[in-house]
C-alpha cells in the first residue's frame, strides 16, 4: 500500500497494477494517478474485472483498489486483462 501511494504522489499519469503472492494466495493492487482518474478510469472498476482471473473479489476507491483470490495461476491473465484499460 505504501508503495502504491508513493507512486501516486510521484506520477500524475500513473497506471500501475501490482501483483503479489502470499501464503499461496494472489493479491492485486491497482493505483491510478490523478490525471488518469480525471480521464474517467476507475481503479475499483478495474480491480473488479481483473480480480476475476484470480477467483477473487475486491474493492476500493477510484484511485486505489485491491483484490485477493485463491487462484495464484491467474495472475498473468489478470495483468494481461489490465492492459486493455490503458
Amino acid at each position: 500500500k505504501n508503495l502504491s501511494f508513493d507512486l501516486k504522489r510521484t506520477y500524475d499519469d500513473l497506471f500501475a497494477v501490482i501483483a503479489t503472492e502470499q501464503d499461496g494466495k494472489a493479491f492485486l493492487s491497482v493505483v491510478l494517478g490523478d490525471r488518469i482518474v480525471n480521464k474517467g478510469l476507475n481503479a475499483k472498476e478495474i480491480i473488479i474485472q481483473i480480480g476475476k482471473h484470480i477467483q477473487g473479489s475486491g474493492g476500493g476507491q477510484p484511485f486505489y483498489a485491491t483484490a485477493g483470490g485463491k487462484h495464484l495461476e491467474g495472475i498473468s491473465a489478470a495483468l494481461e486483462a489490465a492492459r486493455s484499460f490503458i
